[in-house]
């Protein structure tokens, strides 16, 4: 299994390059195309673990990634969400690059449970309203 004090500098350089591209931009270059953002966020993930070279790691995270898809795809309807996640990803790269590996553990869960966490509060807007919704064309009709 590789561990993270086996990978060179080289490797790490060369997993993040494509990354760097997409999530180190000016805010002016970035999507607000909540399902583009969530597909490429997908894909930052995919690519974080698969630079473990973990086979078992991956198959893991593929089968939770697909389990969440719909709750990813949530939390970009957000446009606050979007930003945050840009700042949040270009954070976890330069640490990264740095091979402050700790520093990217406490970044990462804290990225992953603000998302949670947010869409959890999307969630039960809509329901609320939903239910508003429902209530007020019951009465009219």
């Amino acid at each position: 299994m590789l561990r993270m004090k086996d990978v060179c500098t080289e490797e790490i350089y060369v997993a993040l390059q494509p990354l760097e591209a997409i999530w180190k931009v000016r805010p002016t270059e970035r999507s607000s195309d909540g399902m583009k953002v969530a597909a490429r966020d997908e894909e930052f993930h995919c690519n974080l673990v698969a630079a473990s070279k973990n086979p078992e790691f991956v198959r893991v995270h593929l089968e939770v990634t697909e389990k969440i898809r719909i709750v990813r795809r949530l939390d970009f309807t957000q446009p606050s969400r979007i930003t945050a996640t840009y700042e949040e990803h270009a954070a976890m790269l330069r640490a990264l690059l740095r091979q402050a590996f700790e520093v990217v553990a406490g970044q990462l869960a804290t990225h992953i449970e603000a998302s949670r966490s947010e869409a959890r509060k999307i969630t039960l807007s809509r329901l609320q309203n939903a239910r508003k919704s429902f209530k007020s064309q019951k009465y009219r009709s």
